[in-house]
């Protein structure tokens, strides 16, 4: 099984089971509150990791355009031999 599938698998289960928190719960039961805040705190939990692979994912795309960029001035410097 490849790291994404298990990455899928791994979000789907975390998904599910921030959804299942409060299950059964209602505001007449004495658990209602502290359920919600801590399905609360899962869910700022998973955005923000997810807001920090964006912002990696974005930081390594940022280094693949630099080194592009770098080759393309390089190559534009370099002088042309005729052969």
């Amino acid at each position: 099984m490849s790291e994404q599938q298990n990455m899928q698998q791994m979000a789907e289960a975390t998904f599910a089971a921030i959804e299942r928190m409060d299950e059964g719960i209602d505001t007449s039961h004495p658990e209602y509150q502290a359920i919600q805040n801590l399905k609360q705190a899962a869910e700022q939990a998973v955005i923000e990791g997810l807001r920090g692979a964006l912002t990696i994912a974005d930081a390594a795309r940022n280094v693949r355009q630099a080194v592009a960029d770098v080759k393309v001035d390089a190559a534009a410097q370099s002088p042309q031999s005729d052969v």
